[in-house]
């Protein structure tokens, strides 16, 4: 089964994309801060995150950065589910190698699309599902512990 990180700070999205991507034979985890997006990452191993810029703790281009400097994780699929600015973080994005961008308000089937898209293209990416002892940050993100934003700086 498909397994989908979805990062976002309002409960009421993480709620909606619960049940409807449940609804399609997805399995969904959720994370509300970057810090804890990180360690369901290293712990959960998802074959997708959609995840939204303007979260707390780390936000979703620090984030992004942490997952593309690390071998295992360089070619998960990223999908930004954003309210920013399309013109400010489309290019933002493109710089951290997300290939797919939704703008907030999004349309549900829409969204299904783009998330089926980002996973057949997986098939050449060489992402898979790495084992947990392959991650080397598996307990440097911690959901009890999320580390501040104050001195965080990508490698």
């Amino acid at each position: 089964m498909t397994k989908i990180l979805v990062v976002d700070d309002e409960e009421g999205i993480l709620d909606l994309l619960y049940d409807y991507l449940t609804d399609y034979g997805f399995s969904v985890i959720s994370a509300k801060d970057g810090a804890s997006a990180l360690a369901q990452v290293y712990r959960e191993r998802p074959d997708v995150v959609l995840l939204d810029l303007m979260i707390p703790e780390i936000n979703g281009y620090q984030v992004l950065q942490e997952l593309r400097s690390e071998k295992t994780t360089e070619n998960l699929p990223v999908v930004l589910l954003t309210a920013v600015d399309p013109e400010r973080g489309e290019q933002a994005a493109i710089d951290l190698g997300v290939k797919h961008y939704v703008s907030k308000p999004w349309k549900l089937d829409t969204l299904q699309a783009v998330i089926r898209v980002a996973l057949k293209e997986t098939g050449g990416s060489g992402w898979t599902r790495p084992s947990s002892d392959e991650f080397r940050n598996v307990n440097r993100f911690r959901v009890d512990q999320p580390i501040p934003t104050a001195g965080w700086r990508p490698r």
